[in-house]
C-alpha cells in the first residue's frame, strides 16, 4: 500500500468512527433503541447491539493508529 491509500484509509476509518460515535450516543442515551421480535414477544437488543458496536469502535480506533504510524515510518 501506498501512502496516499494509507491516508485514504485512515480518513474513511476516522468518518466511519464518528458515526459510530453518533449511533453509539443515541443508543446510549435511549434516543435509539433496537429490538428483536420472535412470535408475540419483543426483546430489548440495545445492551447486545451497544456491546457489538463499542467492539467495533475499538477496532476502528486500532486501525486507525495502526495506519497512521505506518504513514509516520
Amino acid at each position: 500500500m501506498d501512502k496516499a491509500e494509507l491516508a485514504r484509509i485512515v480518513e474513511r476509518h476516522r468518518q466511519e468512527r464518528e458515526a459510530l460515535a453518533e449511533r453509539l450516543g443515541a443508543l446510549r442515551s435511549g434516543d435509539l433503541q433496537v429490538a428483536a421480535k420472535q412470535g408475540d414477544e419483543v426483546r430489548d437488543e440495545t445492551p447486545t447491539h451497544i456491546s457489538e458496536l463499542e467492539r467495533l469502535e475499538r477496532w476502528l480506533t486500532e486501525n486507525v493508529a495502526r495506519y497512521e504510524a505506518l504513514l509516520g515510518a
